[in-house]
């Protein structure tokens, strides 16, 4: 078990954060002081690793290395770094160090010796693809291959032993100076594979857990990150989805990616970030604000090594201008964000969710799976032993109710960032109500989890509930927090129930409820995508829903025993018997199911078969609803056969604009049926209404009277 393993890193470019000279001119600078209460302010927020770089004697920007033994100037001194370095694992961070080795700055002391010996220089070999034939912008007399078409930054040949020694010998150096933790790889995807892996060898022998992480863009992140050579590599796959997934309402986006790089990478864990020093803020990227604290959530609880760049805790902006990164890399001023963590929500919202990382294992260590999947609402799970975090989120401008099957057997589910309208758990479902724009995380066990103890550590875990961009814009802050006590157990809801429109209903005043069945043997396909519409409806109009899956059971049919008729209930005494009492209860059913040859799932006719059949009570006035998916055809038959349930039953029927049909091969391919999301939702707006206007009319006139039932025979 390794310390990167459950890290999260706080990313400091200190030449930009303490305001530096942008060019060094040999002028002794000393920052490091500075930087302390940077470190204090990261262990604060619950940060257990800093990132700080470059580092290292340069030029100008930090990346045309002039001496790898020597700190810059500009930041400190060698005594300060190694002070510092000792100063910040004091207090529970870890610290890795920016190594830009595929390139070196005009000012190296090698390729100096080349500009004044030329061919006669015994470091001609050091460097790539040297023509002294050739010319540059600076007359050299001599041409050579740089880092990105930029001739201040001449590559290096990592193939030259020697170079490869002279590098090692600077980590060695590092590590026996400094102390630092690990390194990170600048340009790792230009970089000489052989190198890598001599240079892995090397390191591993160094400190015990020693971190080599890389920067790589694009391409397949395994053929850097396995035992031989990286340990991570900068997910740059999915940051791009942070941010595109959210501007376009697509967490298909970003739920593909995961599950490709979990298949390419498997346990390899990718560090995962919203910006760094060389990207623009994701702040300024997101075109929704609010949707900062959707993107804060992806990257703390999906698996990966999570980071954060300093400044984006407290929202900031910043964009590239006319080819400069500076805007990118400001000089901030502590005093400036004083008690942010208190009055910042972002900043409240970041330290909840490293308390979070610190206290709950499965954020490191649990196996990752998705539960639904829209185009604006996203589930998923970090399960271990038997415990599961769970992430929801809600990226429309609209509250949404998700419901999801708990991927664990447990009896409590706890909402530990408070950010729902409701969290309802009965009979291992889990509906969450999310306001517009909004997340929350939700842990699901047998146990309670003492959220208090996070209090009683110096870095308390706290954050406010409301939107960022209120904050933003200077608006009076509402009374609502996020705080880690009175944590209420919400697994047994028969005193109270929230919908979706946060009114509250008592034992004196019931609720309507909708029971759902989804007949689908996957929890989270396209039957799941239209069944989400219309409980995102239904909630909206304060009626509570309750999704049963029976799709995937081993349910037997009716064997026409007789048995039920003396006992009220069937034979066989399964979850058909459980939902008996619930539809008893319940002011409507709906049965969802896909088309299996132009019928309904054989296992849902089953267990309606049962359920209808066994049940003696009073149907009539319950409403009742259909559900199909299908990838083509069937629909309208098997919409038919699952009707005639309720039509023998005296129970009102719920229509549409169309057949309640929705087409698609899976989830995603659901979710792209316009007109079948909409007959989905009609059918909620109209559900609820039949449902309050039965309600209304039963309180009214009564039910309609019932003659004694004729029962007639046809004979020859």
């Amino acid at each position: 078990m390794a310390w990167y393993d459950e890290a999260v890193f706080y990313h400091i470019y200190p030449l930009g954060l303490c305001g530096c000279a942008k060019e060094n001119t040999g002028v002794a600078e000393s920052h490091f002081p500075q930087l302390k209460q940077w470190a204090e302010h990261a262990a604060k927020l619950n940060f257990t690793a800093l990132y700080i770089g470059p580092l290292f004697e340069s030029v100008g920007h930090g990346d045309e290395t002039t001496d790898y033994y020597q700190v810059d100037r500009r930041i400190g001194t060698n005594d300060d770094f190694k002070e510092f370095v000792a100063y910040c694992q004091s207090i529970g961070l870890r610290v890795i160090v920016d190594g830009v080795f595929n390139h070196v700055g005009r000012e190296f002391f090698a390729f100096k010796d080349v500009q004044e010996k030329r061919e006669q220089s015994k470091y001609c070999s050091w460097f790539c693809n040297l023509n002294f034939g050739g010319n540059n912008e600076y007359n050299d007399g001599f041409s050579y291959e740089n880092w990105g078409g930029y001739n201040l930054l001449v590559k290096l040949n990592q193939q030259n032993p020697e170079v490869q020694e002279h590098i090692f010998n600077a980590i060695r150096f590092w590590v026996s100076e400094f102390g630092i933790d690990g390194i990170r790889l600048d340009a790792a995807d230009v970089l000489d594979h052989g190198f890598m892996h001599a240079m892995r060898q090397v390191t591993d022998g160094l400190k015990p857990d020693f971190w080599l992480m890389g920067e790589v863009i694009h391409g397949d992140y395994s053929r850097w990150v396995n035992d031989q050579m990286l340990h991570s590599v900068t997910n740059y796959e999915l940051h791009k989805g942070l941010y595109s997934g959210h501007n376009d309402h697509n967490y298909f986006e970003i739920a593909h990616s995961v599950k490709r790089l979990l298949g390419i990478c498997g346990d390899y864990r990718l560090y995962t970030f919203m910006d760094n020093h060389d990207v623009e803020r994701i702040y300024s990227k997101l075109n929704n604000k609010e949707h900062l604290s959707l993107v804060m959530l992806l990257v703390y609880t999906l698996y990966g090594i999570p980071s954060m760049y300093y400044g984006s805790e407290f929202g900031i902006e910043g964009k590239k201008e006319q080819g400069s990164d500076w805007n990118l890399r400001p000089y901030l001023d502590l005093k400036d964000y004083e008690n942010a963590d208190e009055t910042n929500p972002y900043t409240k919202l970041c330290k909840a969710l490293g308390g979070l990382k610190k206290q709950f294992p499965e954020l490191s260590w649990g196996s990752y799976q998705e539960l639904s999947l829209t185009n604006r609402q996203f589930a998923y799970s970090r399960n271990l032993d038997n415990n599961a975090v769970i992430t929801l989120l809600n990226c429309d401008d609209t509250p949404a109710t998700i419901t999801v099957q708990a991927p664990v057997s447990a009896a409590h589910a706890t909402d530990v960032l408070k950010m729902s309208e409701e969290c309802y758990f009965e009979g291992g479902q889990l509906r969450v109500t999310l306001p517009a724009n909004t997340g929350t995380v939700v842990y699901v066990s047998d146990k309670i989890p003492d959220l208090k103890e996070q209090e009683k550590s110096e870095s308390s875990v706290e954050a406010d509930a409301y939107m960022a961009e209120e904050a933003a814009a200077g608006t009076e802050e509402p009374s609502a927090e996020i705080e880690f006590a009175d944590v209420v157990d919400i697994s047994q809801p028969d005193d109270m129930v929230t919908g979706q429109s946060g009114e509250t209903a008592s034992k004196d005043r019931p609720q309507p409820k909708v029971l759902i069945l989804n007949g689908s043997p996957h929890s989270n396909g396209s039957t799941a995508t239209a069944i989400s519409q219309v409980v995102q409806e239904l909630g909206k109009a304060g009626i509570a829903t309750e999704v049963v899956a029976v799709g995937h059971l081993p349910i037997r049919s009716c064997v026409a025993c007789g048995g039920c008729a003396a006992t009220g209930k069937c034979v066989f005494d399964d979850l058909v018997n459980e939902v008996a009492e619930k539809f008893e209860q319940a002011d409507g059913l709906i049965a969802a199911s896909p088309v299996y040859y132009a019928s309904a799932n054989a296992t849902l006719v089953a267990f309606m078969t049962r359920l209808f059949y066994s049940t003696h009570f009073d149907k009539s006035m319950k409403v009742g609803a259909s559900i199909v998916s299908a990838r083509r055809g069937g629909c309208s038959a098997t919409f038919d056969e699952l009707n005639k349930f309720f039509t023998i039953s005296g129970m009102p029927v719920v229509s549409s604009q169309y057949w309640n049909s929705i087409h698609g091969n899976n989830a995603e391919e659901a979710s792209q049926d316009g007109e079948g999301l909409q007959i989905m939702r009609t059918l909620g707006k109209n559900m609820a209404f039949l449902i309050k206007s039965i309600a209304l009319g039963k309180e009214q006139y009564g039910l309609p009277e019932k003659e004694e039932r004729i029962g007639t025979n046809f004979i020859r």
